[in-house]
């Protein structure tokens, strides 16, 4: 997904996605940009 943090968050709610998760990790929220791996370490 692009876009900032609030933006994805939302998206995953309309869609009905978020309850499904147990966590969400954005680049933002990691301090890391896409698509370093990084963010998944």
């Amino acid at each position: 997904m692009n876009g900032q943090e609030a933006q994805q968050l939302e998206v995953l709610k309309r869609c009905g996605i978020l309850p499904f998760l147990d966590i969400v990790v954005t680049a933002e929220a990691a301090g890391s940009a896409k698509p370093m791996p990084q963010i998944f370490q």
